[in-house]
Order: C-alpha cells, then structure tokens, then sequence
C-alpha cells in the first residue's frame, strides 16, 4: 500500500509539484488520490479511512520533498550544482521551480530548522521507516488473520527494535514499564495504557497508533466550552436536588424522633404511675397480712 501510495504523490499529473505546502493541493485532487487508493485496495483486507489516508499520503508527499532535499541539493554541493541535473519523477521546470521558489524561500528554511531541533529532542524513534504501524500490525502482527488488536507493549516494542531485535536502554525501560501496567490494570484499554505511560496525548498523533490517528479519533471529541457549562449546570441542579432530598430525610428523621421520644415519655410516665399506685396498695394492707 505505501509503495503504491508513494507513487501516487509523486506522479506530477496527479500531485501537483509548484506548491509550497500540502493546504495549496486543490479538493479536486485530493479527491483523485483517494480514489485510486481506494480503488486499488479496498475489499481487498484492507479497512479504509479517508481522512487517515489522506494524512499517510501528506506524511509520503512529505518524506519525498525532504528527500528531494537531502539527496538532490544538500549531498551535491548546494543550489548551482542541484540545478545541473534534474531528479526523476520532475521535469526540468518543477525542478527549478522547487530549487528556485520553494527549498530557498525563508519560510521553508525557518520550518525546515524548526523540524531538525524537534527532531533532535526525540528520545525513542519508531523504526519502521515508511511503512505505517496499521501495516506492520497487519503484515506482521496477526492482522491479516483476523486476532485481536495486539497489546500496546508488543507494538511500541515491534516498532522500536533494532534489527539485531534489541531495545535501547531507555527503550527497554518504558518496554518494561509498558508491560507492568497492561498486567496490573487489565481492563485499561489501548488508549488509557498509552496515557498511563506516555502521559496525555493532546497532540496530532497517539503514541504507538501510528500517523494519522488523533486522540479525538480514539476517545472521541473533547467537549466544548458550552457543553461543558451545560455539564456544570446540570450537576449543580443534580446537587440542589439531592441538598432537598438530604433536608428532607433530615426532617422525617427528625418527627420521627420527636414521636418516639414523645411516645417513651407517655410509657415511662404511665410505668410511674403503675408503680407508685401499686407501692400505694402495699402500704394500705392491714398489719395483720404484714409480714
């Protein structure tokens, strides 16, 4: 699928080439790229989605103008001598337009240093190249044959190791970490392990789930300002109710208590008298049944 993807955002007659950023690419064309993909694998195992498609197809478009950077500017010795030969795939005038307009601009060259210090802060690198993580799932973790999604652990570790099949130190660690918490708390699912171990995901991407899937795609939307006033509301009117039904009980408690201790007074009272009448009997009896 990457491969065939690849091909598709470096074809200039579908892709166009002179713009500097993916948001200039027309719907019309989007709308294309989608389709042949979709013509292409769908029914064929593969579960589809537009919008995760369209970004794994940004990330290739990407990755290619990155190359085209790398390979064809930086390693042959700056901008005179990337114009002497032209790469495949472009022609002539693409070229110059991308060296000329686009690689040069100071918008790119202020993006392009942005990206190489975030990427010098990242501490625990997936592995697996081009290929995305629903794609080793699916070629190599039991995807194709239908089991259930694998553990969080035994993704972060697939996607991590080296190929000697070793984990760094620090990767190891939070391997480890991984595995402790998926064991303690069994009924975490993939989402709250990830949150658990690798902390909120507020970003544009879920660690371990691969490109092109957000946290509001796995847990849903976060709510609004509005609903989450509209919440608020709600609780409060929830609590002025249970406060109402709390006075209540208080109050049948307390007319409840009343009547049984007016009701303990009226016994107690009546035990007096039976008792000071009978004392009364015993003290009227003639001395001769005295003992």
């Amino acid at each position: 699928m990457t491969r065939h993807m690849g091909k598709i955002v470096r074809d200039r007659l579908i892709c166009p080439v002179r713009v500097h950023s993916r948001n200039e690419i027309d719907d019309s064309a989007k709308d294309h790229m989608w389709k042949l993909v979709v013509n292409k694998f769908a029914g064929n195992g593969f579960e589809l989605d537009r919008t995760i498609t369209l970004c794994h197809l940004k990330r290739l478009w990407q990755n290619w103008r990155g190359i085209l950077m790398q390979n064809s500017i930086i390693k042959k010795g700056g901008i005179e001598n990337a114009l002497k030969e032209t790469p495949n795939d472009l022609t002539k005038e693409d070229w110059e337009w991308l060296v000329k307009e686009h690689f040069t601009s100071s918008n790119f060259k202020k993006v392009s240093s942005r990206n190489s210090g975030n990427r010098g802060h990242l501490t625990m690198p997936h592995r697996t190249g081009s290929m995305p993580f629903r794609q080793v799932i699916w070629d190599d973790m039991g995807g194709k044959e239908g089991k259930e999604p694998p553990p969080i652990s035994a993704v972060f570790k697939r996607t991590r190791k080296r190929k000697s099949g070793d984990l760094d130190e620090d990767e190891d660690g939070k391997y480890n970490e991984i595995v402790d918490v998926e064991k303690e708390n069994p009924s975490l699912s993939h989402f709250e392990v990830v949150e658990k171990c690798f902390g909120e995901q507020d970003r544009g991407s879920v660690v371990c789930f691969g490109f092109g899937v957000t946290p509001k795609d796995v847990r849903g939307p976060l709510p609004s300002r509005a609903e989450l006033m509209a919440r608020i509301q709600e609780k409060e009117r929830e609590n002025v109710d249970l406060n109402k039904k709390i006075d209540e009980i208080k109050e049948d408690y307390g007319k409840k208590m009343n009547d049984m201790a007016a009701q303990l007074n009226m016994l107690m009272e009546a035990h007096i008298q039976r008792t000071s009448g009978r004392d009364q009997a015993m003290h009227n009896v003639p001395g001769d049944y005295a003992f």
